[in-house]
């Protein structure tokens, strides 16, 4: 879905004004792996900005309106291409990719299409936005960001004010798929964040998930094991049943231990058994190491 420039800059803004009433000030949550924030920026993220621009350090609390602003653009909303997508679905997978980064938040929308989750927008992901429901789509963006964010072990800390502001941007992202091309970008808000201290830190707090999924904790991880140990077992059984054919008066036949090896069907399934848990069991762990964000 292609917007015209200047209505993809109103959708820019629009969404931007949404996502920084729920980012609120400046907040240093010691159990944010964020890290000091200002508006949603984190310090680190201000750092690098700067760095590029051939600028020094300073305190992110000292961000500029413009600097806050280009950051966002070009680190957030061209990341996910809002620019492509429909009105309300852009906010949706903005405000999570600002939370939780925009490979996570174009994931999550592609799950919600059924096209494959490579955390890359390209043609097929296109294709398929263009054939859903915007509504649908938001709804389904949310629940993915819903139950992504109950997993995270600080829950108990930002828990109540993630699922508040999931509320939130929501139920505008839906108010604006809803209403087409007469959509008005102006101050309603579906649920207003009047927050303040701690209320406002758990709204904001990067949603990182900073413990990587095992490949030991997969169902396809579990059974590569279980694969590769029957086949080790079946393996060395099968060879020392040729061994000891191929053993006899104190003289080892080799041929005869390989002939005996190789006719030994237990062998067989064992090396079949043995390379399967093992491709299972790497290829896993390389799916996992794609999808971490």
């Amino acid at each position: 879905m292609t917007n015209a420039p200047a209505d993809a800059e109103a959708r820019f803004r629009a969404c931007l004004a949404q996502t920084l009433k729920w980012e609120g000030g400046y907040s240093n949550d010691k159990y944010d792996p964020g890290g000091a924030t200002m508006h949603g920026i984190i310090q680190r993220e201000y750092d690098a900005y700067r760095a590029r621009k051939g600028l020094s350090k300073r305190d992110v609390r000292l961000i500029a309106q413009a600097e806050e602003q280009e950051i966002y653009r070009h680190s957030y909303w061209d990341e996910v291409r809002a620019d492509e997508l429909p009105k309300g679905v852009d906010l949706a997978v903005f405000d999570f990719g600002v939370n939780s980064g925009p490979p996570r938040a174009v994931k999550a929308m592609q799950r919600a299409l059924g096209v494959a989750a490579d955390g890359r927008i390209g043609q097929i992901t296109l294709a398929a936005i263009d054939a859903a429901d915007p509504d649908e789509l938001v709804e389904g963006i949310m629940a993915q960001r819903r139950s992504f964010l109950r997993q995270i072990k600080t829950f108990w800390r930002f828990g109540k004010g993630w699922m508040r502001r999931c509320d939130g941007i929501e139920q505008q992202g839906l108010a604006w798929a809803g209403t087409g091309s007469a959509v008005a970008f102006g101050g309603f808000f579906a649920v207003e964040p009047e927050f303040a201290g701690d209320e406002q830190a758990a709204c904001q707090g990067k949603a990182y998930d900073e413990r990587p999924e095992r490949t030991f904790d997969t169902s396809e991880g579990k059974a590569a094991i279980v694969t590769t140990g029957a086949g080790s077992a079946s393996t060395l059984l099968a060879v020392t049943q040729s061994a000891s054919t191929a053993y006899s008066n104190g003289h080892f036949d080799l041929v005869l231990f390989l002939l005996t090896l190789a006719s030994n069907q237990a062998f067989i399934v064992g090396v079949c058994a043995l390379t399967g848990g093992l491709v299972g069991w790497f290829g896993r762990g390389r799916l996992i190491r794609q999808e971490a964000v």
